[in-house]
């Protein structure tokens, strides 16, 4: 699976780098999981290391499995999403904050 991970957390007095969110996607992604617990896993994860209640997790792939049932359109592409906090709570800050972050 080819796949793109996009996170975005308030942090709540914990930060962590870019490389740690990297590290965190691929680790989860050796995983024979679902796109939807995968996405879920890494929400989870932040929150519980991070201690904030405001993640969203955006998880892009292209999956070999859809190929090989004969989908041959290779634009084909599941999104799946994950909003933790205020940003399953808070719509006005779902849409304007993470469209603006991921550049929609």
């Amino acid at each position: 699976m080819k796949y793109n991970v996009s996170v975005v957390y308030l942090p709540h007095g914990y930060v962590i780098g870019l490389s740690k969110v990297s590290r965190l996607s691929k680790l989860l992604a050796k995983k024979a999981l679902l796109q939807e617990v995968y996405t879920s896993l890494i929400a989870e994860t932040i929150i519980k290391y991070l201690k904030t209640p405001d993640v969203a997790v955006i998880v892009r792939g292209e999956h070999l499995c859809m190929r090989m049932r004969g989908v041959e359109d290779r634009e084909v592409e599941v999104v799946v999403s994950e909003m933790r906090g205020q940003f399953r709570d808070d719509k006005s800050l779902i849409r304007m904050e993470i469209m603006s972050l991921l550049g929609k």
